[in-house]
């Protein structure tokens, strides 16, 4: 009994909603001999799959063979049951993550989301919803609502980029306003804030380019595989390329800050190399190695008149011609 019970447990844990991947009873044996359990029938499988569908929400299909079998719906279980901390931690993610990614991102955490809300509205848990309503998830930037992205486009790029196929895309180009059809490898897929970018080479390019994935109004999976360029790597293609339109160079940062903003780069410094120096007054002179990119120039905008800018002469330059810039709007 006890082994059917503990065999039984780890088939639920195997199954997964339907278009997460569908469960056959040889590879749930396969997975089962890999976990030491002694399997010498496929009988017994399924007749452990016939007592669970009678218990839990799990579907069949058994027109095909073998038959296939999933999660169906949208509740799941959780053992061990969600508790208090784990409610929480949840129902803070549901604050941050929905302003940033897409619906479509966020359905496989419903449950959860829902979950959260059911054991923090519990009966004796008035301290869990005073202290949830005393916490938000609050941008530091301003707050703007993400672009509509067609759910057809992001389901075809999400399985391109697992299957490693290729894709082929109706593009509209906001720059030159036209719509092109295209073949394209993709390579990845980043969330900048609000905006989802999608990382590809051309059909007949070794060169890693971004496309914002609103912008993509139709996607077809091909049956080509992906190419992957030569020596590309995505963390040092975010970290030379996503600041564009920067130089993206290693530059010797180093900037007089106002006292009142000390804190804000002491806690939560540029890098790892920082160095602060207290001069007259309180204020400080911060030096640092960074990439010199859009993101740089921003935080520097940010903080107003808190900040100037001492090295390199070709950023002080920059800033300054930008200052300029902002000023002859406003005469």
């Amino acid at each position: 009994m006890a082994d059917s019970f503990e065999r039984r447990l780890r088939i639920l844990e195997m199954l997964k909603r339907k278009d997460d991947g569908i469960m056959t009873i040889p590879l749930i044996i396969k997975r089962l001999l890999s976990m030491g359990f002694d399997i010498t029938q496929n009988k017994t499988i399924e007749r452990d799959m016939v007592y669970l569908s009678t218990m839990f929400n799990i579907a069949c299909d058994d027109t095909t063979r073998p038959f296939q079998w999933w999660w169906e719906g949208v509740d799941s279980i959780d053992i061990p049951g969600m508790g208090k901390n784990s409610a929480l931690t949840f129902k803070l993610a549901q604050q941050y993550l929905e302003p940033l990614l897409p619906k479509r991102s966020l359905i496989h955490l419903q449950p959860k989301f829902k979950q959260s809300k059911k054991v923090l509205a519990g009966k004796g848990k008035e301290k869990d919803r005073h202290w949830i309503n005393k916490i938000r998830v609050v941008p530091r930037m301003l707050e703007q609502i993400p672009a509509k992205i067609s759910t057809q486009v992001q389901d075809a790029v999400y399985e391109a980029l697992y299957e490693e196929k290729m894709l082929q895309i109706t593009y509209h180009s906001r720059s030159k306003d036209e719509i092109t059809i295209r073949r394209i490898h993709p390579l990845a897929l980043i969330y900048r804030g609000i905006t989802t970018e999608l990382i590809f080479c051309g059909e007949d390019s070794h060169h890693a380019q971004r496309f914002i994935l609103n912008r993509i109004k139709k996607a077809k999976i091909q049956i080509q595989s992906v190419i992957i360029p030569d020596g590309f790597d995505l963390d040092r293609y975010i970290d030379e390329q996503l600041g564009f339109p920067g130089s993206c160079e290693l530059i010797e940062f180093k900037a007089w800050i106002h006292e009142s903003a000390r804190q804000n780069v002491e806690e939560t410094p540029l890098s790892h190399n920082q160095t602060i120096q207290e001069v007259e007054g309180g204020h400080i002179i911060l030096t640092t190695t960074l990439r010199e990119t859009a993101s740089l120039t921003a935080w520097i905008l940010g903080l107003n008149d808190r900040i100037k800018v001492l090295e390199p002469e070709e950023l002080q330059e920059k800033i300054m011609d930008l200052i300029e810039r902002m000023i002859e709007n406003y005469q």
